[in-house]
This record gives C-alpha cells, sequence and structure tokens, in this order.
C-alpha cells in the first residue's frame, strides 16, 4: 500500500535505474486500456482527463482504444500539464481523436451519454489537494447523474488517496483501476479495485524497501 509521498519517491527512484515517467505513463496507459478491453464488451468510451499525471494517463490510454468509439474531455489549461503529459496530450490530438475543452461542450456530451458508455475518470486521481475545483466539481457532478458504467484511474476523483475522505463531491465508479499498489484511500472501495502494473523495475521496488526499512 502506498501514500501520495510513497508513489512519488518510488518514481524517482525509477529515474535513477532508467525507467522515465513518461515510460511509466506509457505502460500505465496500456495497462488501463487492457483492463477496460477486458471487462467491457462492445463499449463507447468517454475519457474526462484532468491537467496532472492522471490525465496523462488518460490521454495515453484513450489513444490505445482510439479502434474504439472514443472521445475525450480534456478539463483544464495545456499550459498546466506536467511534461509527461502535455506529450500523451499532443500524441491523442496527432491520433486524430475527438476532444472537447470547453464546460459547455463537456457538459453537453454528458446529458447523452448511453448505457454502453464507458464514463473513464482520469481528473484528478492521487493528485487531490483539499476540495475539487468548481469547474472538476460541476463536470464530476454531471459524470455521476450520467447514463453508462464509470471506471476511476488509480483514485476517484475527489477522494483524498491517503485517507479515503471526502468533502462531499466525487466521481462515483463502479470500477476502480489503480496503478502498481492499493492507495490508503481506496480501502473502502477495496471490492471494486483492481491493482495494474506500470513497469516499476524491480531494482527500484527494492531500494524503496530497504529506505523505508531504515527509516521506520
Amino acid at each position: 500500500m502506498l501514500t501520495v509521498k510513497e508513489v512519488a519517491q518510488l518514481e524517482d527512484l525509477c529515474e535513477k535505474h532508467h525507467i522515465s515517467r513518461l515510460q511509466l505513463m506509457e505502460t500505465a496507459g496500456f495497462e488501463i486500456a487492457k483492463e477496460l478491453t477486458l471487462t467491457y464488451k462492445n463499449p463507447h468510451y468517454f475519457f474526462l482527463c484532468g491537467q496532472g499525471s492522471n490525465g496523462g494517463d488518460g490521454f495515453c490510454a484513450a489513444r490505445l482504444l482510439k479502434h474504439h468509439p472514443t472521445l475525450v474531455a480534456f478539463i483544464g489549461k495545456e499550459q498546466k500539464l506536467p511534461v509527461e503529459a502535455a506529450i500523451q496530450f499532443q500524441k491523442a490530438r496527432v491520433s486524430k481523436i475527438p476532444m472537447l475543452t470547453t464546460r459547455e461542450e463537456i457538459i453537453n456530451a454528458l446529458k447523452k451519454t448511453k448505457d454502453s458508455t464507458i464514463i473513464v475518470d482520469a481528473v484528478v486521481g492521487t493528485g487531490l489537494k483539499g476540495m475539487p475545483r468548481p469547474l472538476f466539481a460541476e463536470i464530476i457532478t454531471a459524470a455521476n447523474k450520467a447514463k453508462g458504467h464509470k471506471v476511476s484511474i488509480d483514485v476517484p476523483s475527489g477522494i483524498d488517496p491517503d485517507t479515503g475522505k471526502d468533502q462531499g463531491i466525487y466521481f462515483k465508479p463502479e470500477k476502480i483501476i489503480t496503478l502498481h499498489d492499493m492507495k490508503p484511500g481506496l480501502q473502502r472501495f477495496r471490492a471494486m479495485t483492481t491493482i495494474r502494473p506500470i513497469g516499476i523495475p524491480p531494482a527500484a521496488i527494492q531500494e524503496f524497501k530497504m529506505r523505508k526499512a531504515r527509516t521506520a
């Protein structure tokens, strides 16, 4: 089980062992796409992507699933994307996946979803600090009311990844695809959570465990 701080420490060690954050994000996107393909048949994907690393995972998975009907909503500002997420954003653009970028477009599209739609929450993930911002909160609320299956990547947006607490507004999934390991905040969602690997090398995991043991 990993806290947000521990996830960051492990990713730093991956860099030391020659696995970049971009490689981790590519693997995460592949594993998310694989899990969705195994779970849902004849889907229409609707990815809700925020302006952090969680959004980058969503852009990557959406690109890998573009052979299905796939729509992406980008909630945020391109200039605020971390480097790796910005690369995934551009790759999604180049692959010509339809992308919505305004509040009105996103809310209207959520009102038109069908029972077969898979709404994928890649809005905040483990990046939550306090109450979701008004736009995020509005879109999360609209997504919860929309028709279709609902899946969260890593941690449902609006849930504190370390404590599991929420401020009353959070994405309500039927399935969670969390990355590498469980997060403390997912305890009450354990029954609906699947863990997928992201390519962290064994050497990085071993070094992380040794450092953790020394500070325990």
